[in-house]
C-alpha cells in the first residue's frame, strides 16, 4: 500500500482522497514531474503493470506517458548575463520553438544583437 501510494503521488495527480479509495490521474505535468525526479518511461511501466490489476497497460495509456516521459528536457530556460534563453538540444525541438512569434522575433534580435556585436569586435581589433 505505502509503496504504491507513493508511486502513485510521484506520477500522477490526486483526483480525491478519501479515507479508503484514492483516485489519481496522470497529467502531463506529473509526468514531467516523475522524470524531472529521476523516474523513466521504462521504470513506470514496470511499476504500474507490476501494481495493476489488468493483465497489460492498455496501449493508449503506455502511448500518454510515452508522449510526455520524452518530450521532458528538450529545452531548457538558461539565465546568462542577466538575460533569459532557451536551449534547445536537438534541431526539430528548436525547429518547434522557432514556430511560436514570440520566440521567433526574441531569437531575430537576439541574431541582429550579436552580429553587431562581432562587427563591434572586429572594428576595435582592426583600430587596437
Amino acid at each position: 500500500y505505502k509503496m504504491a501510494t507513493d508511486f502513485l503521488i510521484a506520477i500522477a495527480e490526486p483526483l480525491s482522497r478519501p479515507t479508503y479509495i484514492h483516485e489519481y490521474q496522470l497529467t502531463q505535468y506529473s509526468l514531467y514531474a516523475a522524470v524531472s525526479v529521476g523516474l523513466n518511461k521504462e521504470i513506470i511501466f514496470q511499476v504500474l503493470d507490476r501494481l495493476s490489476k489488468n493483465a497489460e497497460l492498455p496501449p493508449e495509456v503506455k502511448s500518454y506517458i510515452d508522449t510526455y516521459t520524452s518530450q521532458y528536457g528538450k529545452a531548457s530556460l538558461v539565465l546568462k548575463d542577466t538575460r533569459y534563453y532557451i536551449e534547445a538540444k536537438d534541431s526539430k525541438t528548436k525547429k518547434r520553438l522557432l514556430e511560436i512569434p514570440e520566440v521567433s522575433k526574441a531569437y531575430a534580435e537576439c541574431q541582429e544583437r550579436n552580429a553587431k556585436l562581432e562587427e563591434e569586435k572586429k572594428n576595435n581589433a582592426l583600430l587596437g
